[in-house]
């Protein structure tokens, strides 16, 4: 019999770990929700997600076999869009807009491979677009190779997906404080050196999002 003498501290805080929710193929193995979808646990194969924000309470909400209706406003509908590749949850962005602007170098580009990605805190995205958006956050500066945006700014960031638009407000374009006497926080959109988009929690807690396994949508 083994005893631990000692606790990681990655177990002190709310969260002590992260449930796998790709597709299995990913890692040749069935996920949780797909052993769910076997075991005909669930009665559909679609899982979505609400994660709070903290000015609200936090918290947040997966339902496993479907979706929580009351989520969706009023007359609203889920905007679809396929999977490019069954691994992760990897959709295609056609465009990233600042305050309504197209961010320069994305105008009729065929878009971009996007993750959706709850593990992932902020939006890492590829190549130049980081810089061609920090730069057009109204109020953001640059610290060596390090954005800043206004802790309590007015910009919004859209992302185009199907059509649609999807927007992340200022208040979550700005993570934690970097220069107090500027009220200036770092940047939530980072740099990914692979050519895809991740968009974390910055990104999903604006929006509800459901996964459809079985269609491989989202």
């Amino acid at each position: 019999m083994f005893v631990a003498t000692s606790m990681s501290p990655n177990f002190d805080g709310t969260v002590d770990g992260i449930l796998g929710m790709s597709f299995g193929a990913l890692t040749n193995t069935p996920t949780v929700f797909e052993t769910m979808v076997a075991q005909n646990a669930v009665s559909e194969a679609v899982f979505s997600v609400f994660l709070g924000h903290e000015s609200t309470g936090g918290g947040g909400e997966v339902v496993f076999g479907g979706i929580d209706q009351d989520r969706i406003a009023e007359g609203g509908e889920i905007t679809y869009t396929d999977v490019t590749e069954a691994k992760f949850w990897k959709i295609n962005v056609q465009d990233v807009l600042v305050d309504d602007v197209s961010a320069e170098g994305l105008d009729n580009h065929p878009g971009y491979p996007a993750v959706l990605d709850t593990g992932a805190n902020l939006m890492v995205l590829p190549g130049d677009l980081p810089e061609q958006i920090n730069s057009k956050i109204k109020g953001s500066k640059k610290f060596g190779t390090i954005w800043t945006v206004p802790c309590k700014g007015t910009s919004v960031l859209t992302f185009q997906i199907e059509g649609q638009m999807f927007s992340v407000p200022a208040a979550d374009l700005a993570r934690e404080t970097a220069v107090e006497a500027l009220d200036l926080c770092h940047s939530a959109v980072q740099q990914n050196p692979k050519d895809e988009m991740i968009l974390g929690d910055a990104f999903i807690k604006n929006h509800y999002v459901v996964f459809d396994h079985k269609e491989k949508r989202g």
